[in-house]
């Protein structure tokens, strides 16, 4: 684990990790504060919507266009003989880092929920937690096999637009059930275990897809 972190480290500056691990999910935590008595689950919506657009967006500037073949921003990865195992180390740990914001943050949203709207925490509250913690990983993380493989800002920026859009009409469409309190159904929980076998899935074929695209660079093209 400590060489695991090491190496993200280097991949990742110390301002980032502060602004982006402590920072912002403080600044998200506050306005859901402020604006939950007013908008409800509304304001939920909007502050994890900000949270995903600005994740995937300062994606680009760690692991953007890693993937192209001829891209030039991992020249310096292969002319170390831990490049390739550093890089290996720092996307596994990206992953790990970005399941436990979501978990973070989405517990301290639906905490906040809990204490202003005076509620008890039952199955729908739990289930709307474990939905705001698997659809937004599962979905960024499927999402990152397109994007890192886009160099220009402009185009990239259109990735994680379309995941914000996507998980945010997803959340509001089960926003209305956690005002009511409604009983969480079977199909709900089916729903769910797809959203952890996707999680799974895609972790798994997005590290393996970017150390292939890493490792073909290596060659060259004919």
């Amino acid at each position: 684990m400590r060489m695991q972190l090491k190496s993200y480290r280097a991949f990742v500056a110390q301002p980032y990790r502060a602004i982006e691990i402590w920072g912002l999910s403080a600044i998200l935590l506050a306005a859901y504060w402020l604006l939950a008595p007013r908008f409800g689950t509304t304001a939920l919506i909007i502050c994890y919507s900000v949270y995903i657009q600005l994740d995937m967006t300062w994606d680009f500037w760690i692991f953007g266009g890693i993937c192209p073949r001829n891209s030039a921003k991992m020249e310096f990865v292969k002319s170390s003989c831990y490049g390739y195992t550093g890089l290996k180390m720092a996307i596994l740990t990206d992953q790990m880092r970005r399941f436990v914001m979501f978990a973070i943050l989405s517990v301290g949203l639906m905490a906040i929920t809990v204490i202003r709207e005076d509620r008890t925490i039952g199955s729908v509250e739990l289930w709307y937690t474990a939905l705001l913690i698997l659809a937004p990983y599962a979905v960024n993380t499927l999402l990152l096999n397109i994007s890192r493989h886009i160099e220009f800002f402009q185009l990239y920026i259109l990735v994680p637009c379309a995941g914000c859009g996507f998980v945010a009409g997803l959340l509001a469409a089960f926003g209305e059930q956690l005002s009511d309190g409604t009983l969480v159904t079977v199909k709900q929980m089916v729903f769910l275990v797809i959203l952890l076998l996707l999680g799974i899935i895609g972790t798994a074929v997005t590290i393996w897809h970017m150390l292939f695209c890493i490792k073909r660079s290596y060659r060259d093209a004919v």
